[in-house]
């Protein structure tokens, strides 16, 4: 396989104040995370790629927040891939519904997890990366 995966949260980038360059390359912009779930993926216009991007946004965000990073990258022949998260309630924001991979029931390191949350999430995200990886074998 020579197209390399690259799975990226955007808690690796804490802050939104970043330079921002012009994209070394075209994108298209299309509405979806690529498996039928909410999300955008931007590819090159011409639709080929060897590499793929895998952004996951933080809590209360979306796609659309990180969108105008991706060509900032200047990651040349990428695809990249941003779900939303589904919008859910979130006990320590008194329930208040916002997107977010899993529930987070208390800020202490030892309180319980959202494992159920957890779960459903890593399988959207583990069926995205299959599909990637199928479309290139």
């Amino acid at each position: 396989l020579s197209s390399k995966l690259y799975l990226l949260c955007s808690v690796l980038l804490p802050s939104r104040f970043y330079c921002m360059k012009a994209a070394s390359q075209p994108l298209t912009k299309i509405k979806s995370d690529g498996g039928g779930g909410n999300g955008l993926v931007l590819q090159p216009t011409s639709g080929k790629y060897s590499n793929v991007v895998l952004w996951l946004h933080g809590l209360g965000d979306t796609a659309d927040g990180w969108a105008s990073l991706m060509p900032a990258l200047d990651i040349p022949d990428t695809k990249f891939i941003l779900p939303t998260a589904s919008s859910i309630p979130i006990s320590v924001n008194n329930g208040i519904a916002m997107p977010g991979w899993s529930d987070i029931y208390k800020l202490h390191h030892d309180s319980d997890e959202d494992k159920k949350g957890m779960t459903k999430s890593f399988e959207r995200i583990k069926n995205l990366i299959t599909a990637e990886i199928d479309k290139n074998q």
